[in-house]
């Protein structure tokens, strides 16, 4: 690669790819005279990583053990993950695309399917989505402990300033601390979404201290204000414990 130590794309390339083997590479160029032979347009690149550390461009986010299929098209890389890991959570499958030759900033989409560890998500989403309500809300959040099966989505376009990040779990229990409520928060299944600001739980079902809920569906709505609505579900609460609650909150 010393031949091409001045082209664009294996210098982005290389920036994003921090360590791991490289076990099978094969690059090819194409051009009408030598003088554009190996321009970055013009370089065809396929092959394999095993372990590596591999920065997601425009964001804090690092996978590592990373084993996976690339080629860069175009100035195009393309990845299709094997397995690997992302903030404590293992992934399962996947693909992303990074544009190499934006020069302005580094846009890209993935999409991943994910073995999350709750105990890490939090940190993650407040990492993608900072100066948010959500992330605020998230801050709150301590001593979560779970596993969830989830595709998380990304997708930066050129001159965002942040990706546009896109949750969506299938059911799973948790154990955790929420500021906002009393007590430990005992959910035997939730079905969780993000998108666009919005949060949707549906199946919520689990209780806290000694009132119950029954399969909650609601919306968070965190674009301008944080607002929940409660669609339908049952619950039996414990005015005892609730009402105490209740009125420590300042009246507005």
């Amino acid at each position: 690669l010393a031949l091409l130590k001045t082209n664009e794309t294996v210098n982005t390339l290389f920036d994003i790819l921090r360590d791991g083997r490289v076990p099978k590479i094969h690059i090819a160029f194409s051009g009408k005279d030598i003088g554009s032979l190996f321009d970055e347009n013009h370089m065809i690149l396929t092959g394999q990583t095993r372990q590596a550390k591999v920065k997601i461009p425009e964001t804090d986010l690092m996978v590592t053990d990373l084993s996976s299929d690339v080629s860069v098209k175009k100035g195009v890389l393309s990845a299709v993950p094997q397995h690997g890991t992302i903030s404590g959570s293992k992934i399962l499958s996947g693909r992303f695309d990074i544009d190499l030759l934006n020069y302005k900033d580094t846009p890209f989409s993935g999409k991943f399917s994910l073995d999350i560890n709750l105990k890490y998500l939090p940190k993650t989403l407040i990492s993608l989505l900072p100066d948010t309500l959500l992330a605020d809300e998230l801050k709150r959040i301590n001593q979560i402990s779970g596993q969830a099966r989830a595709e998380l989505e990304l997708d930066m376009p050129t001159g965002e300033q942040m990706p546009a990040v896109r949750v969506q779990t299938r059911g799973f229990p948790f154990t955790g601390l929420y500021e906002r409520i009393p007590g430990m928060v005992n959910v035997e299944n939730i079905v969780f979404a993000y998108a666009d600001d919005v949060v949707t739980l549906t199946q919520v079902t689990g209780s806290v201290q000694n009132s119950r809920l029954e399969n909650i569906s609601a919306v968070i709505d965190f674009k301008q204000d944080t607002r929940l609505k409660i669609n339908s579900g049952q619950a039996r609460l414990d005015v005892t414990t609730l009402f105490p609650w209740i009125t420590s909150f300042e009246r507005p």
